[in-house]
């Protein structure tokens, strides 16, 4: 028996889980890459800190590929996204590769700066 256990599960509808950050309540935001032969468009997950779907945001494009905090007060999330012209045969949305950016009521915290010795 295994001492792991899923924390949470993105619905298949959804796509699948790619880059993750946690944001200053524990919770957990995902990148969401569309399935394929799904919804043409990824997004971003939020999971609460018992592992529940709070919010979910639709993207324009398909490929989400990692979310990070920034901005002054950490509240803005950075959302990346890829340009897989290869598996976007119907041809490549606007936006595609381009990095995201939107206001939330959650922040980050801050990374700690490495000093070598």
């Amino acid at each position: 028996m295994s001492k792991y256990r899923p924390f949470a599960t993105v619905p298949s509808q959804y796509g699948m889980p790619d880059g993750a950050t946690v944001d200053d309540r524990g919770g957990y935001w995902v990148a969401v890459a569309a399935p394929p032969g799904g919804p043409p468009t990824g997004g971003v997950a939020r999971f609460t800190p018992d592992g529940k779907l709070d919010r979910y945001v639709d993207m324009p494009v398909p490929f989400v590929t990692m979310v990070a905090f920034g901005g002054p007060t950490l509240s803005t999330l950075y959302v990346t996204t890829a340009r897989l012209e290869a598996f976007m045969p119907q041809g490549v949305p606007e936006g595609a590769g381009n990095i995201f950016a939107m206001e939330t009521d959650f922040r980050g915290s801050a990374e700690t700066r490495f000093r070598p010795v």
